[in-house]
Formats: C-alpha cells, sequence, structure tokens
C-alpha cells in the first residue's frame, strides 16, 4: 500500500473517533467514550505526521511518547504539549472502571478542545 493511502486511512480514522466524541459530548452516560475516543483521535493523528515523516515508532498508545517523536521532527509539535499530556491517560483510564474520574460537563469539553486542537496543528502541519 502507498504511504500516501496509508496516512489518508490514518487521518481518516483519527476523524472518525473525534467525530464519534462531538456526537456523544452532551450525552451524560457516554463521557468515557468521549474522552476515549479524543484520546485516539490524537494518538491516530500524531501516528499520521510520524507515518508521514517516514518516521521510526514502536507500538504504543502514550501520547507523550509518540509527541516526542514528532517534536525531534518539528519543534512546533511541542506547542500541543499541555494537550497531549492531558489526553494521555484517558487510553487506559477509560478501558477499567475503577479508573473512572467521572468527567463534569466543563471537563469533557475541554477534553473535546485538546483533541481538536491536536487534530488541527498535525492537519495544517501535513498539508
Amino acid at each position: 500500500m502507498a504511504a500516501k493511502k496509508i496516512i489518508q486511512e490514518w487521518l481518516l480514522t483519527a476523524e472518525k473517533d473525534l467525530k464519534i466524541a462531538k456526537e456523544d459530548i452532551d450525552k451524560l452516560e457516554r463521557r468515557q467514550d468521549v474522552s476515549f475516543h479524543c484520546q485516539q483521535s490524537a494518538e491516530k493523528f500524531l501516528k499520521a505526521f510520524i507515518i508521514f515523516k517516514n518516521l521510526e515508532f514502536r507500538p504504543t498508545h502514550d501520547l507523550e511518547t509518540l509527541l516526542q517523536i514528532c517534536s525531534q521532527q518539528n519543534r512546533e509539535f511541542e506547542s500541543i504539549k499541555t494537550e497531549c499530556k492531558m489526553l494521555s491517560p484517558f487510553y487506559i483510564g477509560t478501558r477499567y472502571p475503577e479508573f473512572d474520574e467521572g468527567l463534569t460537563d466543563e471537563e469533557v469539553k475541554e477534553v473535546l478542545r485538546y483533541a481538536e486542537k491536536i487534530a488541527n496543528f498535525v492537519k495544517k502541519t501535513i498539508k
């Protein structure tokens, strides 16, 4: 499969996760799912950039690790460091009920804003 097609597939799946998060943002019972999809969207956008730059990475869900790889290629990625740090725990935390922190309306909206900022940054950088 051509690299360009692979990158497009990563971007498409990242957009799907972001879309699901946006659709479920106002559903109280879906807050954990929203935060998970936000983390997944950010992860996939970062991996799309890594593949775009033909960089190597080991399988990981840790956004800060992926961000370090991206930042080695483009220092501007440091501008989304806070967002990556805040979203990274939602991969594990949402998969295990004992880690459910019960996000408030404002917190879940902030999580979505973090994911959108990462998405917009990566899309702008790849163009």
